[in-house]
């Protein structure tokens, strides 16, 4: 069994050589470790020249991280994929571990594992509030995800990775979706058994310039829902109608139905709805009446907190 690793880099010239480092000295060594330059200004394309041919390099012009990514899946070759963003760093046993759980459970068509969060600069342990929490082992969550029911969270992109076949059948990830992490955290559960590794197997480099973990509570709700409904669409191809229901229900509840969402946003949610059926917009209505009484649990309790 061979693994590809699979980075897209855009202006991360900084981290992205320890990054590469990180994927090449491992234990066992990967097939290829593909990485998509997304347009950098940096001095990335410098970084990414200097490894030759022990790398494979894919220039384009700047795109977005979600074409960039589909790009690097389209060039990768092993049995297994895995991701690394380009200011993470892979633990020297990743490959390895993985491997072994493949072997183990061949009747799993992904693998996630634990996460480590460090300051980027320093290599500091930190802890941030969208640290993931899921239990390690098998795992098959289709009967409940499909469902619209969120039944596990899952680690971020640096902890993901697939049997090639399964994650192809994913594909591609649709272009308007801002953070393909998600689109296919839900996709796998929604579609395969799968196991988790707890160990940590890679360290998620925490920084300024991290687009989603350290956003402000506010800033981050606004980014999740407006990629909540990019998703839908997407979900909607892939045969899962009530998870793309559960995501729209979140953005109309929680965007108040969906005038916070952009002019992009509104068009996708417009277009998304003008095809449901009466059966379906009832159980969207459903939906939506769950997501508002859990939003309003998680006020009361949030007040409940602080008179304490």
């Amino acid at each position: 069994m061979q693994v590809s690793v699979a980075m897209a880099n855009y202006n991360y010239g900084r981290y992205l050589r320890e990054a590469i480092d990180s994927a090449l000295d491992q234990t066992i060594a990967p097939l290829e470790v593909v990485v998509v330059d997304d347009g950098s200004t940096d001095e990335s394309r410098d970084v990414l020249a200097s490894y030759g041919d022990r790398i494979v390099t894919v220039l384009t012009n700047n795109r977005g991280q979600t074409t960039a990514i589909n790009t690097a899946f389209d060039h990768c070759s092993g049995d297994v994929i895995c991701l690394l963003d380009a200011d993470d760093l892979m633990l020297p046993r990743r490959v390895e571990y993985l491997i072994e759980a493949y072997t183990a459970h061949p009747e799993c068509e992904w693998v996630f594992h634990g996460l480590n969060f460090v300051h980027r600069d320093t290599r500091e342990a930190m802890v941030t509030v969208s640290r993931p929490d899921f239990t390690p082992g098998f795992h098959d969550e289709r009967p409940f995800v499909r469902r619209g029911w969120v039944s596990m969270n899952a680690p971020a992109t640096s902890a993901l990775s697939w049997r090639t076949s399964s994650l192809k059948g994913l594909l591609p990830v649709p272009a308007r979706v801002r953070i393909p992490d998600n689109y296919l955290k839900f996709a796998s559960l929604a579609t395969a058994p799968g196991w988790v590794i707890g160990d940590a197997l890679c360290l998620q480099g925490i920084h300024e310039s991290n687009m989603y973990t350290t956003m402000k509570d506010g800033d981050r709700r606004s980014f999740s829902l407006h990629n909540g409904v990019a998703m839908a669409p997407g979900f909607e191809g892939l045969g899962l109608r009530m998870l793309a229901e559960r995501f729209v229900a979140d953005a109309l509840v929680n965007a108040r139905g969906g005038s916070t969402l952009d002019s992009e946003h509104r068009e996708i949610l417009s277009a998304w709805l003008s095809g449901l059926s009466a059966i379906r917009r009832l159980r969207l209505a459903g939906f939506c009446a769950a997501v508002g009484a859990d939003a309003v649990i998680e006020r009361v309790r949030a007040r409940i907190a602080t008179l304490r």
